[in-house]
């Protein structure tokens, strides 16, 4: 099998870039949000009314809103603006 001209410097490109991602520490790790620490305790009013505040605060935000639609339905609640 023959490597195209531009193979080499692909793979040199390819190797400093692996080599790199392992001096970075590990897998990054992201702060659990309010209503995630909540429910780790087991405080489901406290879970709910941070999903609530969160897409009080941002109402555009889907994730937000995602979270609190999720949160809804797993309690077997209509979704918000079902008719």
């Amino acid at each position: 099998m023959r490597i195209p001209s531009c193979g080499a410097p692909l793979l040199v490109c390819l190797a400093l870039a692996t080599s790199s991602l392992g001096a970075q520490g590990g897998t990054p790790t992201v702060a659990p949000s309010p209503a995630e620490t909540a429910l780790s305790t087991g405080d489901f009013d406290a879970a709910e009314r941070a999903l609530y505040a969160a897409a009080r605060r941002a109402p555009r935000d889907p994730s937000a809103r995602g979270a609190r639609g999720a949160w809804r339905a797993a309690r077997g609640q209509q979704p918000s603006g079902a008719g």
